[in-house]
């Protein structure tokens, strides 16, 4: 019985199997290799694809509305990225060209003009340049209403207040024919209400004098007994600043101890210390109880307001432009009087003289409340709850 042997499988045959797997292998590497690039070379386009495919909506940047809750025609009127309604622009155009119908209404982000495409009309150009003119000259034309008005306002009170305190044939006399007024009157009587304010203070006390001089004339100046209109109204500045500076230097040292009496008890009470004052001691010795500080002027005479300053701008500027009006009133009651009347026969000499003591008592009186104002600071106490609980409120 023969015994079959299977044949040897020879070594070339071997090895060409093997190198058939190996290529086949490299195949199927190179297959997967080009899948994944294909697919990763596909995943931007994708990815664009949808973004190009994802638009925000429409949004008007004057009304906020979009595609879904609003109408109306879109535009892009200039190089940002801002857009809106036809329709809203147009509106809002509108609104700032209300009072310049040629304004250049611009984009408030990127600064471009908005431009129109309207038809053009000759009549309608000449009616908006004109338009704007007018708009553009009310503020002008108001300033000057308001000029002419106060002019002839300060105008017609100067020469209400010459009448008033020379009198009718005195006034008419220094004024001279209104057919026509020289320039001197033109400009001194609008003046006249400015320079009754301004005596209230020490701001035109250099040029007051000169003043009168623009009123009235150098053939008016005349010396004469009793003096004339002309020459006293030009020498009464003179008289304002006497007065002035005699009442200061009399009655504001006056003023002025009476203060530093008071301070000076004022921090005496407050040491505790019961002593008397000497009202012609010198308020230094006298504030020796006081700090440092005080002694060196930081102290509690700064904050001393005085009566009399605390006039309001309304009470001075009323009381300057009445004094005309009171000038007149007092003169006529002096006119009652038999001795005044023998020795000052004229109205105008007896206003002025009212004028004159009407001053002398207001600053009196604006004195004496100074006065009694320190007296009661210097006395007053804060009463005990003990004292006024049984009294009814």
């Amino acid at each position: 019985m023969s015994t079959l042997i299977p044949p040897l499988a020879s070594p070339m045959s071997e090895s060409s199997s093997t190198s058939a797997a190996f290529v086949k292998e490299l195949e199927s590497i190179s297959a997967r290799s080009r899948s994944v690039a294909t697919s990763t070379s596909s995943q931007p386009t994708s990815i664009s694809a949808a973004t190009a495919s994802y638009q925000e909506p429409n949004r008007c940047y004057i009304c906020f509305g979009t595609d879904e809750d609003s109408d109306g025609r879109w535009v892009k009127p200039c190089q940002c990225t801002l857009i809106s309604h036809e329709d809203c622009l147009l509106d809002w155009i509108d609104k700032n060209r209300q009072q310049f119908a040629r304004k250049q209404v611009r984009c408030s982000v990127c600064n471009t003009v908005y431009r129109l495409a309207e038809p053009s009309s000759l009549l309608l150009n000449i009616y908006t340049s004109f338009d704007s003119l007018v708009h553009a000259g009310i503020p002008y034309l108001t300033f000057l209403g308001l000029t002419c008005s106060v002019l002839i306002t300060s105008t017609t009170y100067g020469a209400y207040a010459v009448l008033t305190v020379c009198g009718t044939e005195e006034g008419e006399r220094l004024l001279g024919s209104p057919n026509p007024w020289g320039w001197r009157v033109w400009t001194g009587l609008p003046l006249i209400p400015v320079i009754l304010i301004f005596s209230r203070t020490k701001l035109i006390d250099s040029f007051m004098p000169l003043i009168p001089l623009l009123i009235v004339g150098n053939d008016q100046l005349q010396v004469t007994f009793p003096p004339s209109p002309a020459l006293t109204l030009s020498v009464m500045p003179w008289v304002r600043m006497a007065y002035n500076s005699l009442w200061s230097e009399m009655v504001g040292r006056l003023e002025t101890r009476w203060r530093n009496q008071q301070i000076a008890a004022a921090g005496v009470a407050r040491l505790g210390m019961n002593a008397s004052i000497d009202p012609d001691a010198d308020p230094s010795t006298a504030r020796g109880g006081a700090n440092p500080g005080q002694r060196e002027g930081g102290g509690g005479g700064e904050e001393e307001v005085s009566f009399f300053d605390r006039k309001d701008l309304g009470r001075t500027i009323v009381g300057a432009l009445l004094m005309p009006a009171i000038s007149s009133i007092c003169g006529s009651f002096l006119g009652h009087f038999s001795f005044v009347r023998s020795r000052i026969p004229d109205n105008f000499h007896r206003n002025i003289l009212g004028g004159c003591l009407f001053v002398v008592a207001k600053d009196l009186a604006g004195l004496f409340g100074t006065y009694q104002e320190l007296k009661r600071k210097r006395v007053r106490r804060i009463r005990e709850y003990a004292e006024f609980k049984d009294e009814r409120q």
